[in-house]
């Protein structure tokens, strides 16, 4: 009985290590996309404090309930089936997270190669500080962790961004992913249509 418990254990544990390895490898690789595509920026963090995964699907729900109305979706994508997860789809996502409330704080040993400044969440910010942010209109990335579905074959994720020192938000959307030539790529993004 002791050895059926400690191989299920150790089961258990590297099961959760090989989960939470391939999610910040997921946000890692939409860092460094997202991070690419910014070009008036000069400075990119990621938060500290994430957004919740419940919070991704509630998102991406609350979307695809409006998925007649267009401005929810990135017009890179309006042309492709671009409904990654259906119905039912959602309430096995909802069933598997709804606990998943509690945000996750990053930290620089989450990413083996990360080259995105992790700051915290709320800083409070020296003179010097402030004047180096307006100068290179720094942005603020917080990310949820990845919810993986579809036999972790595609990942959602919410993301949010703003700017560091004034607080307004530039975009907030859920992103599904997938893993293609060895690095997880954006293939649809939507927007709840909120914009603070």
């Amino acid at each position: 009985m002791k050895t059926y418990l400690s191989i299920s254990l150790l089961c258990f544990i590297l099961f959760s290590c090989s989960t939470t390895k391939l999610e910040n490898e997921i946000v890692k690789d939409f860092l460094h996309e997202k991070y690419k595509n910014e070009n008036d920026v000069k400075m990119i963090f990621l938060i500290n404090q994430s957004l919740t995964r419940n919070r991704a699907i509630e998102t991406y729900e609350e979307v695809y309930n409006e998925r007649d109305v267009n401005y929810y979706l990135n017009n890179n994508f309006k042309k492709k089936d671009y409904w990654s997860i259906d119905r039912k789809g959602i309430a096995i996502l909802k069933a598997k997270y709804r606990n998943d409330t509690i945000p996750h704080y990053w930290k620089k040993t989450d990413f083996d190669s990360l080259h995105i400044p992790i700051m915290e969440y709320n800083k409070q910010f020296q003179e010097s500080d402030i004047d180096q942010h307006l100068k290179h209109l720094s942005k603020g990335y917080k990310i949820s962790r990845p919810l993986l579905f579809s036999n972790k074959k595609y990942a959602l994720l919410d993301f949010y961004s703003y700017t560091i020192i004034f607080g307004d938000s530039s975009a907030r959307g859920v992103y599904v992913l997938e893993k293609k030539d060895g690095k997880w790529v954006v293939i649809n993004e939507y927007f709840d249509g909120v914009y603070n």
